[in-house]
């Protein structure tokens, strides 16, 4: 079995699991929208990190920077 050296991910098909809400494949870097659970507005982050069923997401919300959350890639919308 090969491996991605970048993310130590089998090659066949392993990106076919990080696709947001759209169908697009999320990378760590790419700027994306997301909701809180519990909350009612959208927020813009970062993906920092991925894993196989959420990725990291770091973001600034009302002024504190820094705040990172987990998100399911089917709660995520990557901006194109």
């Amino acid at each position: 079995m090969g491996s991605d050296s970048a993310f130590g991910e089998p090659f066949y098909g392993s990106e076919s699991k990080y696709k947001d809400f759209f169908g697009n494949v999320v990378n760590v870097g790419d700027t994306v929208a997301f909701m809180r659970v519990g909350y009612r507005y959208l927020l813009k982050g970062i993906v920092v990190s991925r894993a196989e069923q959420k990725a990291t997401i770091e973001y600034t919300e009302f002024n504190t920077e820094g705040n990172k959350t987990w998100q399911f890639y089917s709660q995520i919308i990557k901006k194109l």
